[in-house]
Order: structure tokens, then C-alpha cells, then sequence
């Protein structure tokens, strides 16, 4: 993930913007984990546990 974060960054931000641009791009590794239980809780309060396979599946997709 790391050596095409900064491909993805060479080539779509300036010099003045790659650093702001990588932390923000690797922050979701950091929150991503934090708001999973949340999210997952809320589908299966939603609907049902199976649901958090579809939901996640197609936004993986």
C-alpha cells in the first residue's frame, strides 16, 4: 500500500501538496479500524449480521 501511495502521489498532487495528500490517504488505515465496529453494529441493529457481508462486500467491490 505504501509504494503506490506514493505513485498515486507523484502523480496527482504537487510537490507542496504530497505530504498533506499521503496523510490524508493513510489516515484510513488508521480510522478504518476505529469505525468498523461502529458501522457493523449499526447494519446488523439495521437489518441482520448477514447483512454486514453484503454491505461491506459491495463497498469493497
Amino acid at each position: 500500500m505504501y509504494p503506490s501511495n506514493a505513485v498515486f502521489n507523484s502523480f496527482w498532487f504537487s510537490k507542496n501538496e504530497k505530504g498533506r495528500a499521503s496523510s490524508a490517504l493513510l489516515a484510513g488505515s488508521y480510522f478504518g479500524p476505529v469505525l468498523a465496529p461502529i458501522v457493523t453494529i449499526a447494519i446488523v441493529n439495521a437489518f441482520n449480521w448477514q447483512a454486514v457481508f453484503y454491505i461491506f462486500g459491495a463497498v469493497g467491490i
